[in-house]
C-alpha cells in the first residue's frame, strides 16, 4: 500500500509480499494497518485514489471502513478525456503531467515482454520506487485535473 501526503512525499507499507529465499521480507501486519487507517484516516483525512472502487473493496475485505472524504483520479480522467487516452494511471500521468513513470519491469530490470510479474512476489525494497511513484503521481494527477476542470466550471461530488 502506498500513501502520498503531499505531491512530493509519501510512504510505502508492504502488506502482502511473499517470502523471499534471498532477502528477508517483513510485511506490516494488515490488521494493525487497517486499525490505524480506520482510526486516523477514515474520519479525518481526505483520501485520493486512482480507482476507489478497487482500492476500497480490497481494504474493506480486511475491515476498512468507508472513507468520509475522497477524490478519485480515474473518475476525473474519464471526465477530462475518455476519447483519446485509456484512463489508466500510467497513461494519464504521461498525458496530463508529462511524466513517464517507471514500469515494474523497468524497476526490476526485466527485459522480457513475456515474463509475468505478480507484485506480491516482489521484495518490498524493490517495490518502493514503483509504489511510491504511483501514490505521489495519483495525488499530483487528481490535483492537476481538478485545477484544469475548475476552469471549465466542472464540479465533482465527492465522497459519502
Amino acid at each position: 500500500m502506498s500513501l502520498a501526503f503531499t505531491e512530493n512525499e509519501g510512504i510505502y507499507v508492504p502488506l502482502r509480499h511473499k517470502p523471499n529465499p534471498i532477502r528477508e521480507v517483513r510485511n506490516a501486519n494488515v490488521s494493525e494497518v487497517i486499525e490505524v487507517l480506520n482510526e486516523h484516516v477514515v474520519d479525518d483525512l481526505e483520501v485520493v485514489t486512482f480507482n476507489r472502487n478497487f482500492d476500497l473493496l480490497m481494504l474493506m475485505a480486511d475491515g476498512m471502513r468507508k472513507w468520509k472524504k475522497w477524490r478519485d483520479a480515474q473518475v476525473r480522467s474519464y471526465h477530462y478525456d475518455c476519447n483519446t487516452h485509456t484512463p489508466d494511471l500510467k497513461s494519464f500521468l504521461g498525458y496530463v503531467l508529462g511524466l513517464k513513470p517507471l514500469t515494474l519491469k523497468e524497476v526490476l530490470g526485466i527485459t522480457s515482454k513475456d515474463e509475468a510479474i505478480d507484485f506480491s512476489n516482489i521484495h518490498p525494497a524493490d517495490g518502493l520506487t514503483y509504489a511510491g511513484q504511483d501514490a505521489i503521481g495519483t495525488l499530483r494527477l487528481v490535483n492537476e485535473l481538478d485545477r484544469r476542470m475548475a476552469d471549465w466550471k466542472m464540479e465533482f461530488v465527492t465522497g459519502k
